[in-house]
């Protein structure tokens, strides 16, 4: 019986703006997009009337389905023109998301007084976007329990199965769960100002553009304050000692489950083990683009977002001159995504429960099997019937980009982001002519918070994120693989993917929290290496930057703050011993918390930022200014401070602050808990000129992936904790005054405190890769096994060209640099600073008991229920 939910078609966001070069945009009727499904729970079952096959029925085959939960798709020519480019000044296409899109334009053309404005101008954009945010007696006194929560809002289950004698045939079939997905040739040569594609989601994008002949005795103001909420919880409940807050999100079991003749959802008493999966795609909290999507596009913002909160502020100004006048430019951001905040005079809960976990189940084999050994091996998948996947990508809370998505496309800004928490701030300010007795100041002060709980209670706290399994299962029994991508909190792109890019700032980041500050100043054209306009005045640029991923905080007599479970990857290839076969794996990769890059990916990009980022707290601030001759203060700041999976516990008589794995769950092979990345290959082949990777908390580039790729910071880091400061001044002589460069950084990577009369810090199976290859495996082929490391194979990097080219993976790193380029110094004071501290695995236990580490542990347990 299958089961069926009300539909709820995206809308399309258009604002004409009045530029010669941007086309008036027209509504898209609903029959143009893709149906998008409301909130809540979706099942889809495919029984015997759907999917018979080439059975005893003879029914035929499912040629395509699309199961979409909070999602969007844009498939065919969606948002494209075969002959003509389409243009929109801004768009967005939406579902289950809080949006706002603001721009201010001012413009004083010449001739107009002269084209002098004077006196003052302000362009501010207040934008407050909030997607399932809770708030539970907040001003009470008198409460003795709160609730603000999210229960089940985001599951989706799929189950494709069929009774013995039939064939399941899926020849295409896109599961997406709270995700964005383009196919074929959407959006393709698309061109405009910004659009976003956002699935359950809270985003905010704000413009402001002056453009004027002069500025005299002006004051003028340029302001994005943002703030994006998604599903963010706050409860309190202050009473008595008997008062109880609890802010969660929670999903009963898991968010997504895909069953392909498997047993989980299983309803047929009877089932068939010849399942054929043609292509299908199962994307969880994830950005995938396939085909030709978006190549050739060209927008100043492109934004693909699923299931994060992120926060986009441009600011430009344009004059031919600037006297006596006061200027300046602010980005103020704060992206918050999957927080949970209690507070009480009791017990305090806040925790997200099972909001990453996908299962994926692939084949069985139901029936008595004759095995003739004396068989070629190559000849075994055409002798036994077996479940063939020919082409399947499972993404759980990642990015990914196939084909030609984004080749040769062009923005300023460029953004993929899965599960994450992101603020982008750009502040542009060009003179031609020069700038006298003024000031001009540029500042982005950017907060993100990704899966960050604060639990503050006086008799108990606990804080945390768990999954009650693994995070990522893909149980591939008695199956040939001939083509399977598996990421989990992962960044991977494939193909042709964002090769011959260009933009200012490229980033892919998959379940993170990340700011991106650039203040660029200069008195000719930006990319110009020939200093123009005289300063004598004060300028100032700073970025003031807080990325902190999965960071809990807790407080009570006894109090726990940890992360459970959210790093654990389990993928098994395997048949039986009784009777002996072989499970064949042609082409796989397993990506956990990794960043992989295949074939031309990125290859001959072009950008000033180009970064990929999976499950890491990362930030860049970068402040460039070109200018002639220099009279009066300079000064450049970057404040940053990244924090990845950091656990704080202060407690009375107990406080645990932990990192762990403990699943529960074990291989039955040899009882090894199934911690960390799993990798169980059980009579499994890999055959002569075929590949399987397998990356736990690493970068592994391959072919020609970023071959030839040019940028200012090129960057790719796995799990880890990183700054990027830059402050660049090029002057053509300094004279009076004084010019002042500063980094100040702080980045910790898995670091926990915990302060009690019994206290316990430290990381419990948390950099394991558990790679089983049994008896009668046959590596033939290749296999890389890669935990906490960096591997770049063929051309990958080779030509590249960059100020700074970072590859980390389970670390915690900062990047400080400071230039001064002048041709004269005739007098003044100059300082150049970098403080940085960085703590990766670092633990600190404070008590009468204090056990502090890291380690792994053979044991099986079991994380609690609910």
């Amino acid at each position: 019986m299958e089961h069926r939910k009300s539909l709820l078609a995206a809308a399309l966001l258009a604002v004409a703006v009045s530029a010669p070069s941007i086309a008036q945009p027209e509504a898209i009727s609903d029959d143009a997009l893709e149906e998008v499904s409301g909130q809540g729970l979706q099942v889809v079952e495919n029984h015997n009337a759907t999917f018979p096959g080439a059975g005893s029925q003879g029914l035929g085959s499912t040629n395509l389905q699309n199961n979409n939960v909070d999602s969007v798709q844009m498939n065919d020519w969606a948002l494209s023109r075969k002959d003509q480019k389409a243009s929109i000044g801004y768009g967005a296409v939406l579902a289950n998301s809080a949006v706002n899109t603001t721009s201010n334009f001012l413009r004083i053309e010449a001739g107009t007084g002269g084209g002098n404005f004077s006196k003052s101008f302000e362009q501010t954009n207040m934008a407050y976007a909030k997607n399932h945010t809770n708030m539970a007696n907040m001003e009470a006194t008198d409460t003795l329990y709160s609730v603000a929560g999210n229960l089940n809002k985001q599951t989706q289950r799929v189950n494709n199965e069929i009774r013995k004698g039939d064939i399941l045939e899926v020849v295409e079939q896109n599961n997406n769960n709270n995700s964005v997905q383009l196919n074929d040739n959407a959006q393709r040569n698309a061109q405009g100002i910004l659009h976003t594609n956002a699935a359950a989601s809270a985003v905010n994008s704000g413009d402001n553009y002056v453009a004027a002949s002069a500025l005299t005795e002006t004051t003028g103001v340029q302001v994005n304050h943002q703030i994006a909420s998604n599903f963010e919880n706050y409860a309190s409940a202050v009473a008595n000692e008997s008062s109880i807050a609890l802010a969660s999100n929670t999903e009963s079991q898991g968010a997504q489950f895909v069953n392909n003749g498997g047993e989980i959802l299983e309803h047929e008493e009877t089932k068939s083990e010849n399942v054929v999966i043609y292509k299908q795609d199962n994307n969880n909290n994830s950005v995938q683009l396939n085909d030709n999507t978006q190549m050739g596009a060209n927008f100043i913002t492109l934004k693909n977002i699923s299931t994060s909160a992120a926060n986009n502020g441009i600011n430009t100004l344009k004059a031919d001159s600037i006297t006596a006048s006061n200027i300046s430019q602010f980005n103020t951001q704060n992206a918050g995504n999957h927080n949970n905040y209690a507070t009480s005079a009791g017990d305090a809960l806040a925790f997200n429960l099972n909001k990453e976990r996908q299962y994926v189940d692939n084949g069985r084999y139901y029936d008595e099997r004759v095995i003739d050994l004396t068989k070629p091996r190559d000849e075994k998948t055409k002798i036994y019937p077996d479940a063939v996947i020919k082409d399947q990508n499972n993404n759980n809370n990642s990015v990914q980009l196939n084909d030609n998505a984004q080749r040769d496309a062009s923005a300023l800004i460029a953004e993929n982001l899965a599960n994450s928490a992101s603020n982008t701030g750009f502040n542009a300010v060009y003179v031609s002519g020069d700038t006298k007795d003024s000031e001009v100041l540029q500042e982005n002060t950017q907060n993100a918070r990704n899966f960050n709980n604060i639990a503050m209670g006086n008799t108990g706290g606990a804080a945390g994120n768990a999954e009650q399994g693994a995070t990522q299962t893909v149980d591939n029994f008695w199956t040939t693989v001939e083509k399977q991508n598996n990421n989990n909190n992962s960044v991977q792109l494939n193909d042709n993917a964002q090769r011959d890019m260009a933009g200012v700032i490229i980033e892919n980041a998959a379940n993170s929290a990340t700011n991106i500050g650039m203040n660029v100043l200069s008195g000719s054209d930006v990319d110009s290496t020939v200093p123009a306009g005289a300063f004598s005045t004060a300028l100032k640029q700073k970025n003031d930057q807080k990325a902190l991923n999965h960071f809990n905080l807790a407080k009570g007599e006894g109090s726990i703050a940890a992360n459970i479970n959210k790093q654990t990857q389990v993928i098994k290839n395997y048949t039986t011993d009784e009777p002996l076969d072989l499970a064949i794996v042609e082409k796989q990769n397993n990506n956990n918390n990794s960043v992989q890059l295949n074939d031309n990916a990125q290859r001959g990009v072009t950008s000033v930022v180009l970064s990929n980022t999976a499950l890491s707290a990362f930030n860049i601030g970068m402040n460039v200014m070109n200018a002639g001759s220099f009279n009066g203060e300079i000064s450049q700041n970057n404040s940053q401070v990244a924090s990845n999976f950091d656990n704080i516990a202060e407690g009375v008589i107990i406080a645990i602050a932990t990192n762990a794995e403990l699943t529960g769950g074990e291989f039955y092979k040899t009882g090894e808990p199934e911690n960390g990345q799993m990798i169980e290959n059980v009579h499994a082949w890999i055959p002569e000129g075929e590949v399987q990777n397998n990356n736990n908390n690493s970068v592994q580039l391959n072919d020609d992936a970023q071959r030839a790729a040019s940028g200012m910071s090129i960057s790719n880091v796995a799990n880890s904790a990183v700054n990027i400061g830059f402050n660049i001044l090029s002057l053509d002589s300094v004279e009076e005054g004084t010019v002042e460069q500063k980094n100040l950084q702080s980045a910790s990577n898995h670091t926990n405190v915990a302060t009690a009369a019994i206290a316990f810090a430290g990381n419990v199976n948390k950099e394991k890769q558990y790679i089983y290859n049994c008896n009668c495996l046959a590596i033939e082929g290749e296999q890389n096994n890669n935990m906490n490391s960096t591997q770049l194979n063929g051309n990958a990097q080779m030509d590249v060209n960059a100020l700074t080219l970072l590859n980390a993976s389970a670390s915690a790193a900062n990047i400080g640099i400071n230039i001064i380029n002048a041709t004269n110094v005739s007098g003044g004071t100059i300082q150049q600073t970098n403080n940085s501290s960085a703590s990766n695995f670092s633990n600190t236990a404070t008590g009468h008991i204090g056990i502090a580490g890291n380690g792994d542990f053979g044991v099986d347990i079991t994380f609690p229920s609910f």
